[in-house]
């Protein structure tokens, strides 16, 4: 693989929080491959398109559609990539998740909200409003990404049980 999970498939260095997260994964399982093919499956299965899987590795992008029902693990989630590799006692899948969209949905809420209240609310906008508007980004914003990594990690599990 030519470039590590840090840079995207232009050679471009990751954005870390809120735009982007990586780490890496211990499942118990025997397969590098039988992990990435489940692994696949079920990232299809909650709507994620894959866009190019090239030896243990596998990249994919969620669409944003309003339509599909229920919770959507991979909501927050614009973009990822998934690397799987064969290690003593087990396989481990590196990952990088992208939460771009989530960050703009998030400041475009949080501008309309300072709009309506703010400036056609005829108030006079200081740095202690300011900052209320910041904390409440950083709440959507931060609320998501957790929540995101949380059921990733259970997603991850779903597919081949212990994760450590």
């Amino acid at each position: 693989m030519a470039q590590g999970l840090n840079n995207d498939s232009s050679g471009a260095h990751c954005v870390p929080f809120p735009l982007s997260t990586s780490g890496e994964l211990h499942v118990s399982s025997d397969s590098a491959e039988g992990t990435l093919s489940r692994l696949s499956t079920a990232l299809e299965a909650e709507g994620a398109v894959p866009l190019q899987a090239k030896g243990s590795s596998l990249e994919f992008r969620v669409g944003l559609s309003p339509f599909q029902p229920g919770w959507r693990l991979l909501a927050p989630i614009s973009s990822g990539r998934i690397e799987v590799l064969q290690r003593t006692g087990g396989v481990v899948v590196r990952y990088r998740l992208g939460f771009h969209r989530m960050c703009a949905i998030a400041g475009a809420l949080t501008a309309w909200v300072f709009y309506g209240v703010e400036v056609r609310g005829d108030q006079e906008a200081t740095w202690a409003h300011l900052y209320r508007y910041a904390l409440l980004w950083l709440w959507l914003v931060g609320g998501n990404y957790l929540i995101a990594r949380w059921r990733w990690r259970g997603l991850v599990a779903s597919v081949d049980g212990q994760v450590s």
